[in-house]
């Protein structure tokens, strides 16, 4: 599977080389808010207590090129469809594609929700297409239309 990939991404950088398409990745990852104790750093037999926030996130998400351009989002709290959308309706704002335009992006499934797909609809149109991890047996994204 993992020579599959590497092919794949090799032929997706081979594209953009030749200046058929531009590609990007796209990922997002969570901090928690809550504070560990670094129990290395403190007194023998000392105490600490640090304050927790239950269910206090920072989402950090972000479209990325090898060029090292991004186009980075942070919000508190989980990462939902609805904010999915709006940071993609921005990133064409700021990065219109003139040519095809390849996400490379992994399978949440806020990223294949129902309204998700509908939007993907509309941002073909927009020459924005996403290219989802998915198994060896798959067509190759060039192949497809």
């Amino acid at each position: 599977m993992f020579e599959f990939f590497k092919q794949e991404l090799a032929s997706l950088r081979a594209a953009q080389s030749a200046n058929q398409i531009v590609l990007w990745y796209y990922d997002e990852t969570g901090f928690s808010l809550n504070p560990n104790a670094v129990y290395a750093w403190l007194p023998k037999n000392a105490k600490s207590e640090l304050p927790a926030q239950r269910g206090n996130v920072l989402t950090v998400s972000g479209f990325f090129r090898d060029d090292n351009t991004l186009q980075a989002y942070s919000h508190q709290g989980s990462m939902n469809s609805e904010l999915f959308i709006a940071y993609v309706d921005d990133f064409l704002k700021h990065y219109p594609a003139a040519i095809k335009t390849i996400v490379l992006i992994d399978n949440a499934s806020f990223h294949k929700s129902a309204d998700v797909k509908t939007k993907i609809k509309e941002w073909q149109k927009q020459n924005l297409f996403f290219q989802f991890f998915r198994t060896a047996d798959a067509a190759p994204l060039l192949l497809r239309t």
